[in-house]
């Protein structure tokens, strides 16, 4: 298999149960681009683009479930003009290049001018992931395209961030740096505001961040404001995280894991002497 490391695997799940008998699938057109782009222009529709490859098992399984999925397909068939390219082949090559597709599947939402205004990389496994994503593409102001210019532009209001780290998260880019900054900048009384809390609930997982080292400070705190059920599972989630990402680095020796361990028994966290024994059980001793 080529490329293995663009291959989404950790995204790509298996229903667990099987899908109904359907009979309809996505038309896509089977033209150059040049003319889809045509098309949209003429029935002022937005583009809908499967960017795939035929080693990409995602790719294959997205095509065989879901394009043939009685109501995704009436609703992609009925909103988009719906098109496919193999992007290492043919025209899909200099597609690849034009809208920066590195990872596959991509799905991309285009306007009739060939423009980028919504993406999602990646094999979501539920029927409504994908109408979801096709109504954030149809909302003027709402697609991946649209956030990364009121990024730039200085929006930092945390429900917009909020929604800007789960583009870029479905775009399958790195929120580390954009969130590091994000919370650097907030005043230690604001930064765990309810939709800060949900921020770093959802997408911050590094143990050494000024925000994790604010939830262990202000831990009795946070309980009383989303239990200590909430609370702890978030907490021991970032620490069994920083456990299982040092053992897959290159830095991982006796001494970074002892540094690490020391530091999480420090913490004062009731349960980290299960975590450190879960994970020396399941991952040290093979």
């Amino acid at each position: 298999m080529k490329h293995p490391a663009l291959l989404l695997i950790f995204i790509f799940i298996f229903p667990v149960c099987s899908l109904r008998s359907q009979n309809r699938s996505i038309q896509f057109v089977e033209k150059p681009f040049i003319e889809i782009i045509s098309i949209a222009k003429k029935q002022n529709k937005m583009i809908f683009m499967d960017a795939y490859t035929t080693w990409c098992g995602p790719c294959k399984w997205i095509a065989a479930k879901i394009f043939t999925n009685d109501t995704i397909a009436d609703f992609y068939n009925k909103v988009f003009i719906c098109c496919h390219f193999d992007m290492e082949k043919g025209e899909g090559l200099e597609l690849a290049v034009k809208y920066q597709v590195k990872a596959y599947p991509t799905l991309l939402f285009i306007n009739p001018e060939g423009q980028v205004v919504h993406l999602r990389v990646g094999a979501p496994r539920k029927v409504q992931d994908y109408i979801d994503m096709a109504h954030v593409a149809k909302t003027p102001g709402a697609g991946y395209t649209a956030y990364m210019e009121q990024y730039r532009q200085g929006n930092r209001d945390p429900q917009f961030m909020l929604q800007y780290f789960d583009r870029l998260q479905g775009a399958y880019q790195s929120v580390n740096e954009p969130l590091k900054q994000y919370f650097d900048a907030v005043p230690e009384a604001e930064i765990f505001d309810k939709i800060n809390w949900k921020i770093f609930e959802l997408y911050s997982w590094d143990v050494d961040s000024r925000i994790f080292q604010l939830a262990l400070k202000n831990k009795p705190k946070l309980d009383s404001l989303y239990t200590p059920v909430i609370v702890n599972a978030k907490i021991n989630g970032v620490f069994t995280q920083a456990l299982y990402a040092l053992s897959r680095s290159r830095n991982f020796n006796e001494a970074n894991y002892n540094a690490l361990k020391q530091k999480i028994l420090n913490s004062g966290i009731d349960e980290t002497p299960r975590i450190i024994e879960e994970f020396e059980s399941t991952m040290l001793k093979h």
